[in-house]
């Protein structure tokens, strides 16, 4: 969730104590003001598995589709998300599956490929590699210091 904490609070609202009065907040930079000319293709995101190990996941989206990969039992989701924005029917079970999932598998491999846990070997998934829930060197006090 890379950009989300900028384009949250770029357009959050609040209510002042003081004159019960709704006041904008701009805390900026957000990737909706921002001067670029791309936005990235696929988005990655992941949940470490720190209230049941067994629920740490790994997902990429392009915003019409969704994978989930549980990186500790190996479970795989894909969901249409333009067709069923809910989530409710998984494609896992349609009989062109491995057809569908395998360049999302790909895609994941591609963001995962660097990492210590060694959840790839570059060409494959590899499910029930132990993690932590922060990434080894990760201090959030450094990385977000106005939290």
């Amino acid at each position: 969730m890379v950009d989300i904490r900028g384009n949250v609070l770029d357009v959050s609202v609040y209510t002042s104590n003081l004159s019960g009065k709704k006041r904008a907040v701009k805390y900026g930079p957000s990737t909706m003001q921002s001067n670029t000319d791309r936005v990235r293709e696929y988005l990655h995101g992941e949940h470490a598995g720190c209230y049941a190990y067994d629920h740490g996941n790994h997902y990429v989206t392009d915003g019409c589709y969704k994978y989930i990969w549980y990186s500790q039992t190996g479970e795989e989701h894909l969901f249409n998300l333009e067709e069923d924005p809910h989530e409710a029917h998984d494609m896992a079970g349609d009989p062109d599956a491995e057809t569908k999932f395998q360049p999302w598998r790909s895609r994941l491999i591609e963001f995962l490929k660097d990492r210590p846990e060694g959840f790839t070997d570059g060409t494959t998934l590899i499910p029930g590699r132990p993690h932590d829930a922060l990434l080894p060197g990760y201090e959030p006090e450094a990385t977000y210091p106005y939290l």
